[in-house]
Parts: structure tokens; sequence; C-alpha cells
């Protein structure tokens, strides 16, 4: 009996310390419960957290995709060809106009910008990006194409929000326009001092109605009317110059063929001296359209001096004829008888064929 109760009394001991153990792991247990159950508090807390960040970040990525979409239409539609580099050259990205200067495709981004093949004629740009990285200091000039287009080529430094430099940005505007329209000035430029300093007169004319558009200082002063007097008329309101151009026929045939040349015309100035004009015009195009130039020249000295030479052949040939004397000519070099007067031919009784050709001592009489 007494070892029964020991026994008992052992077990008992052993059930209370089993019983104690469990107590105390179930109060572990429960301290670990609270532990996850306040673990997932926060679990659910930081997941809402990475949710909100997620949302965020996806805001942000949108905002980005679209401020890039935006950036990137911006530089395509200024037109403005623009190339991004990094720091050692390689291609980081372009604007679609590039590829009209260097032969590029998407797949070249990342490759050397020395690889690329290109239409200016800029031997130097390579050095030119090189001394930019060094300096800092933009380099821009005017580059022509192999084709004739120009552009105004500026490199620059890239740098990031943070003022840090980051690679090279290439710009490159075409300027074909401008340079065009420049080289259109100067000819105007070159054109109007020739027009106001030209020693002929000059009319400019609508080629549909004649009326005159432009007139020199020139014709000006050899007509004698003011500028305003020209202007805005029809060339054959112009009393000076109704002989020439003045009827409407003469200008359409004008029209028709496009070059008209009088060889020497009388005209009358506004004070009512006479003077000789030798006229030509011609029909040209002016940014496409057409017009007339006239070009009025007075020959009026040369006129005189041909009536001049032509009254002195006529007296001269007048007493060569009819002196009574007789007169030969020779050349002073062959000796060969050019010419010789009516009087001396019947002087020696031979014919004008007996002599004229014939050198001087072969003549038998001489």
């Amino acid at each position: 009996m007494n070892s029964t109760r020991e026994e008992m009394q052992t077990s008992q001991e052993e059930l209370k310390s089993t019983n104690e153990e469990l107590q105390s792991t179930n109060e572990e247990l429960q301290s670990t419960n609270e532990e996850l159950t306040t673990s997932k508090e926060e679990l659910q807390s930081l997941n809402e957290e990475l949710q909100t960040v997620n949302t965020e970040l996806q805001s942000k990525l949108v905002d980005f995709e679209q401020a890039n979409n935006d950036m990137k239409n911006l530089l395509n539609s200024t037109e403005i060809a623009t190339l991004f580099l990094d720091k050692e050259l390689n291609i980081r990205r372009f604007t679609d106009p590039v590829t009209k200067i260097f032969k590029l495709r998407a797949a070249d981004t990342g490759r050397p910008f020395t690889d690329l093949v290109c239409d200016l004629k800029y031997p130097e740009m390579e050095s030119n990006v090189l001394e930019v990285i060094k300096t800092l200091t933009p380099i821009q000039k005017e580059v022509e194409t192999n084709d004739g287009r120009y552009y105004y080529v500026r490199i620059m430094p890239y740098r990031t929000l943070d003022d840090r430099i980051d690679g090279i940005v290439i710009t490159f505007t075409d300027i074909t326009a401008v340079k065009q329209a420049e080289e259109s000035l100067k000819m105007e430029n070159r054109y109007r001092r020739l027009f106001e300093s030209a020693k002929d007169g000059i009319l400019i004319l609508n080629s549909e109605t004649g009326m005159i558009m432009d007139v020199n200082p020139y014709l000006v002063e050899m007509l004698g009317y003011s500028h305003d007097q020209f202007i805005e008329k029809s060339i054959w309101e112009i009393g000076s110059l109704k002989d020439i151009v003045a009827n409407k026929d003469k200008f359409l045939e004008l029209q028709k063929k496009e070059f008209v040349r009088y060889e020497n015309l009388p005209l009358e100035t506004a004070n009512g001296r006479k003077i000789n004009v030798e006229f030509v015009s011609n029909v040209y195009l002016v940014n496409d359209k057409k017009v007339v130039q006239c070009i009025i020249r007075d020959i009026s000295d040369r006129v005189e001096a041909q009536e001049a030479l032509v009254f002195s052949e006529t007296r001269y040939n007048h007493l060569f004829e009819s002196v009574k004397d007789g007169i030969l000519f020779l050349d002073p070099k062959t000796g060969i008888i050019t010419a010789l007067n009516p009087f001396l031919i019947d002087l020696l009784g031979l014919t004008k064929e007996n002599f004229i050709g014939k050198e001087i001592w072969k003549i038998v009489f001489f």
C-alpha cells in the first residue's frame, strides 16, 4: 500500500509538473499568438503601404511615359534633329529628323557615335564634340551637306537635373530656306545696284497687263518724266513710248515671242527733244511669275556719227568720181592697186578690171 501510495504521489507530482508545463506552454502559445497577431497587423499595414507605394510608382511611371511621349513629340514636331550621346560618345537616343543626316535606325542605340555615316561636310565634328566635353563650352557653326542643304549645328554638354555633365547634345537646325533667302536677297541687291546705276533705261512690266512695275533713274532722266508718271500705268499710256509697244497688238506680239528688238526708233522726250533709241524687250520669270524687261538705249550719238560718216563718204565719193586728176590707191605692203578714179581710167584708155587687184609694177603703163 505504501508503495502504491508513493507511486500515486509521484504520479500526482508528475501530473502537476506536466500541468504547470502545459500552462507555461499555453501562456507561451498565447504570447506567440499575440505576437503573430501583431505581426499580421504589421504585415497588413506594410502591405497597405506597399500597395500605396506601388500605386504611386505606377502613377509616376504613367506620368513618366506621358512626359517621355510629350518630349519625343515636342522634339519631333520642332523638326530640329537632335542627337543625344553619353560620356563615351555612344548614341543614347535621337529624334526622327536625325535620320535625314545620319544613316540611323532604332537598333543603333548604344553604338559609338564615330561609326555613323554622315551627309554633313563636317570632318572635324568628332574633335569638336571632344572639345565640348573637355571645356564644357558649346560650339556652333553652319555646315553644308553633300546634297546642298545647310544646317546650323550646335554641340552642347548634357546636364542632369542635379547639374552633372552626363554626355553631349547635338542639334541640327535646317537653315536651307534661310540660306536660299539670303542668296536671293544678295542677288536682288546686286540686281538693284545694277538697275539703279545702269546707263540704259530699264522698264519692268507686268507680262499680262503691260502695267509698269518699276523704272530706273536713267530712263526717268532720259525721257524727262517723273517716277510716279511711269508707275502703275500701261506702257502705251506713256506718250514717248507709243511708237514702240504702245499699241496692244505689239504688246501681244511681245507676249507671244518673249523677245523683241528694234534697232533704231525715234522717240520724243517730255520736253520735245528728239532722240533715237535701241529697244530690246524680253520675258523672264521672277518668283514663278512672268515679267517683261525693256531696255531702252539712247543711240542718238551713234546715229549722228553714222549719218556724219555717210555724209563724209558721200562727199568723198562725189569728189573721187568727179575730180579731173587721176587718183590711184595702193596697198602699202603689197603694192596691189585697190582703187582708181574714172578720170585715170579714161586717161589710160583701159578698163577698171585691168588695174584692180594687180601689183602696180606689173602694169605696163607704170
